[in-house]
């Protein structure tokens, strides 16, 4: 029998009908921040076929630069396009065009038996007047500024560069002024492209056009190469736990390749990671807790594609007090509100998996604590209350949005408190590995304040829950949600009975939690429940994920087990990777491509692979 490596097993399920057309399923590979829309004409819609849009994912909102952005000209009809992992043809009557990267933001266009490519950079979307064109060692350097595409960023305008080099053809026009259209030589047009925004190099760019391969079946190989190098360890193959085999293989493979381009190496303040967007189409972006669930599924990927998730918050994304931002684009951070301190489980959970790794070991404990200890000592001083728990002012820095948890806010959330509890025990344990052992015992202390005081104030004795607490009134929010049973998790000094007590009751509960399709954001049995909207009743695969952990940690192996199956098989029978589940059918909703839930759909496989 053959095995197929990962790389062939996620080309050959993905199939040559990917959807190009909408930006959260661009053709984006080698951590580009660039992606290739592509919209096929309707027939008699006199349309021609070509690169339709050029997306540009790196500062929040994707701005969308074509009209379109390379046009194809055929007398020909258009007979079929195929849209494959590693480029995208377009075939004609007598002709056809392929389309393939070759490095980051750099792809490479080969026509044959067709009239012409045309291209125009002044009337794809760049401020009039601003548009300019040069010409050095063989290329032409397009350059101008598009408007921002998110109104908060600060900055009105950013810059692009679009690189063009002519390898095979005839050129007329310049680009700008009108149209350049290439035409064959001798029947073939190949022309290469490199894109940068933002962070302008024009050295870069002539490097990447002078060195790229003349060849489109070159430029292919090297996009399969970067696969398999990006997918790592990641196994693919149909765990038999759905009725479809074929389906479970495509929406793995997607789930793969779905994480792979989401990675981006962005400009900016972002500059040097590789960035993991939530998804590259609707959230360019770091946000911070997304960012330590996706580590998840890129600890079994490239290896230094996990830990860069870590830098980011612990290094490039955290401001001077400690602070991390709601979430982190490449020229401005939202500043008002936080999100949850969850950088410390993220941290420890990559260094068990890699700790005899000498780079990922101790090393890199060293380089996460002292962004570890600033980030707590912003919520110890910055959030603090009365109480002696930390407080939420809105649903948003929680990640909780619209919960109803927040009806009434602000409030002492259970949640926060826990991601911060847990961030400091595994500071004390990060102190205690790299031998500062003041910063290890200054820890402690803050956390078993911190514990005691969750005690005294969350946790109700008589009806064994843990609630949230109006700051305002001290009364609790009486909503039940899986938030409630997360206390667990952060080693709060429940005694154990107590604690499987309250699991039992509560998240095993079918008629409250433990559902079809576990775990919903508010209790099915809850007045303010509603299975569809967004953090009032949906199932997040993140909650999800925290409730296995909370299982696992009890010893409810067989409930955590089928809670685990259950997830996995959600995802799969929806067939896409979206943002949050209808918890009544399992129906996707919002984001398409959604990093946390492709990140924690693999991790699943990888461990119920293991189990089966």
């Amino acid at each position: 029998m053959t095995t197929r490596t990962t790389v062939s097993a996620v080309i050959a399920a993905l199939g040559d009908s990917m959807d190009y057309a909408i930006p959260d399923h661009s053709f984006s590979p080698f951590y580009s921040d660039i992606g290739l829309g592509f919209v096929e004409p309707q027939s008699g819609d006199g349309e021609a076929a070509g690169i339709d849009s050029l997306y540009l994912h790196y500062n929040r909102a994707t701005t969308r630069f074509g009209a379109p952005f390379v046009r194809f000209d055929s007398d020909e009809p258009l007979v079929e396009v195929k849209r494959t992992a590693l480029c995208v043809e377009h075939r004609f009557a007598s002709g056809g065009v392929r389309t393939a990267f070759t490095a980051r933001n750099t792809f490479l266009v080969s026509c044959t038996g067709i009239d012409g490519i045309a291209f125009r950079f002044a009337t794809a979307g760049t401020l009039p007047g601003e548009a300019r064109v040069t010409f050095r060692d063989g290329c032409y350097l397009f350059e101008g500024y598009l408007q921002k595409a998110d109104q908060r960023d600060p900055d009105p305008v950013f810059p692009i560069i679009v690189g063009l080099r002519v390898v095979r053809g005839n050129v007329s026009g310049d680009g700008v002024k009108d149209a350049m259209h290439v035409s064959p030589d001798d029947g073939t047009i190949v022309v290469a492209f490199s894109v940068n925004v933002l962070d302008i190099d024009r050295r870069d760019i002539l490097r990447l056009l002078t060195g790229t391969p003349t060849d489109v079946d070159d430029a292919v190989e090297m996009t399969r190469a970067w696969l398999e190098t990006t997918l790592g360890k990641l196994d693919v193959s149909p765990l038999g736990l759905t009725d479809d085999a074929t389906a479970e293989e495509h929406i793995l493979a997607r789930a793969a390749y779905s994480m792979a381009a989401n990675c981006t190496l962005a400009p900016g303040m972002l500059r040097g990671r590789v960035a993991l967007w939530p998804a590259r189409g609707s959230y360019p972006i770091i946000a911070p807790w997304d960012a330590c669930f996706h580590t998840l599924g890129l600890a079994y990927m490239e290896p230094r594609l996990a830990p860069d998730q870590i830098y980011i918050l612990t290094e490039n994304g955290i401001r001077a007090d400690g602070k991390h931002a709601c979430f982190i684009a490449s020229t401005w951070r939202r500043p008002e509100l936080a999100q949850p301190a969850l950088a410390g489980w993220a941290a420890e959970r990559l260094y068990n998996d890699r700790k005899d790794d000498p780079e990922y070991g101790v090393a890199f404990v060293r380089r996460v604590l002292p962004g570890l200890i600033l980030n707590n000592r912003w919520w110890l001083g910055h959030r603090m209350t009365r109480y002696g728990v930390i407080s939420c002012p809105h649903g948003v820095e929680s990640g909780w949005d619209n919960s109803p948890r927040w009806d009434r806010r602000p409030i002492l959330a259970t949640d926060m408190n826990t991601w911060l509890l847990m961030q400091l025990r595994v500071t004390e344990r990060f102190a205690r590995l790299v031998g500062d052992e003041k910063a290890a015992a200054d820890a402690r202390g803050d956390a078993d304040a911190l514990a005691a005081a969750m005690m005294d104030v969350l946790y109700d004795p008589e009806a064994n829950r843990f609630r949230d607490v109006l700051v305002e009134t001290g009364e609790p929010v009486e909503v039940l949600t899986p938030a409630a049973i997360l206390p667990l998790l952060g080693d709060v000094g429940l005694d154990g009975s107590r604690a499987r007590r309250m699991i039992e009751d509560t998240l095993l509960d079918p008629k409250r939690l433990f559902g079809e399709y576990p775990f919903p954001s508010v209790a099915y049995d809850e007045s303010t429940y509603v299975s569809h909207d967004y953090w009032r009743g949906p199932v997040w695969m993140a909650v999800g994920w925290m409730m296995l952990e909370i299982l696992d940690k009890y010893g409810y192996r067989a409930e955590r087990m089928e809670a685990a199956k259950r997830l996995y098989r959600m995802v799969i029978r929806d067939g896409g990777l979206r943002e949050w589940f209808d918890s009544t059918d399992g129906h996707g909703c919002g984001a398409h491509e959604q990093g946390w839930t492709a990140a924690i759909l693999l991790r699943l496989r990888m461990e119920l692979g293991a189990v089966e």
